[in-house]
């Protein structure tokens, strides 16, 4: 019975010191090589009797102290982990930029194929206020020689947009526009109004014959503007008249006075879209103009009134 109580006592002394060494030789692999102390909790009874052993080191749980990491800490520490991504063109990322087209890349056909809808100021004070006045269809024996005059009164120069049929018939007209410090624009032969929609053979037949016909009649006057029947324009169009080394003359009033809606309609018409740098259109010839010379008179006399000046189309 002693022998036997003995036993009792050694063996579960025995088991106490090897499983505390164990703990120690497990703690100084971990730590590399160097002992860490290792608390061991005391060994527990079960209700037989018999003595359990807890061979968990306390080091293994986090000590109480120790302070939970921050949200941010552990971002942080994703991101050292994430792999990187594939980039391309050694890890720089290359962005399309849009494709702007400045104006020294621009075509330069295609600046001179804009559409001129605007008076060229001939001074450089910005209170100065400015229109041009544009006359289609012309020359007519009847209302040119009577556009010439109320101009010629009032000192203004305007351009005319001549046909060449009319330029056939009426030279000494144009000669007379010309000499009398006017512009004259090509409006081609015959005046389709469809002409951009056909064949470059028959625009280039109809605008350049025109050009050759105004060159017998005043050698020495360039041709700076074409203005198409109507104001039908399209790219095409404009980029030949371009090339040929004219410009593309617009509007931006309409006077509408083509309608025959009456002197004072015209009038308002004019009045109700003034803006400085207008261009108006006009008519001199293509039928009856008497309403357009007469209302001529009264446009001028409100231009006059709201201190306008006149120009050139620029």
């Amino acid at each position: 019975m002693k022998i036997k109580s003995a036993c009792h006592f050694i063996l579960p002394a025995f088991l106490l010191l090897n499983t505390a060494a164990l703990a120690q030789n497990m703690d100084t692999a971990g730590t590399g090589g160097q002992a860490s102390l290792t608390t061991v909790t005391p060994a527990a009874k079960i209700d037989n009797g018999q003595t359990q052993i807890a061979a968990l080191p306390l080091s293994t749980y986090p000590p109480a102290s120790a302070a939970m990491p921050t949200k941010s800490a552990l971002l942080q520490s994703s991101k050292k982990n994430r792999k990187p991504s594939k980039v391309a063109d050694n890890n720089k990322t290359k962005k399309l930029a849009p494709k702007v087209l400045s104006k020294q890349n621009e075509d330069p056909l295609l600046i001179s194929a804009r559409i001129i809808s605007s008076a060229k100021p001939e001074s450089n004070d910005p209170q100065d206020k400015w229109v041009a006045l544009t006359f289609d269809d012309g020359p007519s024996p009847v209302y040119t020689p009577q556009i010439l005059a109320i101009l010629r009164e009032n000192g203004i120069h305007a351009t005319f947009c001549v046909v060449g049929r009319q330029i056939k018939k009426y030279p000494e007209l144009v000669k007379q526009i010309v000499a009398e410090g006017h512009k004259v624009a090509n409006h081609s032969m015959n005046h389709d109004e469809f002409l951009y929609k056909k064949a470059k053979k028959k625009i280039k037949q109809e605008v350049l014959c025109e050009n050759a016909l105004l060159a017998e009649i005043i050698p020495q006057t360039p041709i700076e503007y074409y203005r198409t029947p109507a104001g039908n324009w399209n790219l095409s169009l404009r980029k030949m008249v371009a090339a040929w080394g004219m410009k593309p003359l617009g509007w931006s009033i309409d006077s509408k006075d083509w309608q025959r809606p009456g002197v004072e309609k015209i009038v308002s018409n004019v009045e109700n879209h003034l803006h400085n740098g207008a261009v108006i259109l006009m008519h001199d010839g293509g039928g009856d103009r008497s309403e357009s010379v007469e209302a001529l008179k009264k446009i001028i006399c409100k231009l006059k009134t709201e201190s306008y000046k006149f120009a050139f189309p620029k």
